[in-house]
């Protein structure tokens, strides 16, 4: 209620979010989630070629997060993964997405693995793959809206993760799985951030078409709930009009 009483207008972006508010205040307006006007469908071969990657290749991409202690907690066992999936399957690809502003950093990680690294619209070379390696965040949810299978991961320092423990009671850390109340992509925590877990899974959403399938069908339920499309407009439209009055 604290939210409500600083706000003259409310836009909620997820449908539950807007249930709980709705219940307090009528300032409240669901307006769809901003990805669905955000995010393009590419073509999968343009990218790839740009890339030099074979069209018929199976590609996983590698995202460790946009700050240095989610890169220092989680490309390593990203790494250690790619190694075990390389003995697994040899003609795997795979390309490390980042910010520029890690590029240097991230070249001196991985110099002894062959992988390319790539900087700039994540959202556009995601759709070169056909599974990614992620940290938690929107970027799950940028996957389930490209249709890219996804498997999220998070490692705390252990006191924030005791007190997160503490403080956070949710069944799921992932918005896929949030918003379908259900596990929809694989998610790892902590300990269960390692390499035997991560290259497993790969495997399993690479070559399971069942699993993979069933997880694609579930991403076009989240489109469904994230709509209507036009989130943007709305609300600056809604803004404008508030303003004028």
């Amino acid at each position: 209620q604290r939210v409500i009483k600083k706000v003259d207008r409310l836009f909620a972006v997820f449908s539950k979010e807007y249930e709980i508010y709705k219940e307090f205040t009528d300032k409240a307006e669901f307006v769809g989630h901003p990805l669905l006007d955000i995010l393009k469908p590419e073509n999968k071969e343009e990218i790839r070629n740009s890339l030099n990657i074979p069209i018929n290749s199976q590609v996983i991409c590698l995202m460790p997060g946009s700050r240095k202690h989610e890169i220092d907690n989680l490309l390593p066992v990203f790494l250690e993964s790619v190694e075990i999936l390389k003995k697994e399957k040899p003609s795997l690809e795979f390309i490390l997405i980042s910010s520029p502003l890690w590029k240097n950093y991230l070249e001196k990680k991985i110099k002894s693995i062959d992988l390319k690294i790539v900087t700039g619209n994540s959202s556009y070379y995601m759709q070169a793959c056909d599974l990614a390696l992620v940290a938690s965040g929107t970027v799950t949810l940028e996957a389930a809206l490209l249709k890219i299978p996804v498997i999220a991961n998070y490692k705390l320092a252990k006191l924030s993760y005791l007190l997160a423990k503490i403080l956070i009671k949710l069944d799921y850390f992932t918005l896929p799985n949030i918003i379908s109340d259900k596990k929809v992509i694989p998610e790892f925590l902590q300990e269960d951030v390692n390499p035997n877990n991560l290259a497993k899974e790969s495997l399993l959403l690479l070559e399971n078409l069942v699993i993979r399938e069933k997880m694609l069908k579930d991403f076009e339920y989240i489109r469904e709930v994230l709509k209507p499309e036009g989130a943007i407009k709305k609300t600056a439209t809604n803004i404008l009009n508030m303003l004028k009055t």
